[in-house]
């Protein structure tokens, strides 16, 4: 969803994005459709309470893996030039 509500966002503070995303219109209400498909799969995985991806398990694995929250941790990857 959020991409699909970026391009519409930029697309109407930018005439020239606006045009050029005209010349394609089929291909970009199919990018639309495949976003909202997408993101309602998504939501469906994550309220399964019959998936190990479900939102309930989320506080348990972050509560399993308290280390990777910590500053130090976090601080890693932008030493490292990936932050």
């Amino acid at each position: 969803m959020y991409g699909d509500m970026a391009i519409q966002h930029a697309a109407s503070r930018s005439q020239k994005l606006l045009n050029r995303l005209n010349q394609t219109p089929t291909f970009w209400r199919a990018c639309g459709a495949a976003f909202q498909s997408a993101a309602y799969i998504s939501l469906g995985r994550i309220f399964d309470t019959k998936s190990r991806f479900n939102i309930a398990a989320l506080p348990e694995v972050i509560e399993a893996n308290l280390a990777v929250f910590r500053r130090e941790s976090l601080a890693i990857p932008k030493r490292d030039g990936h932050g």
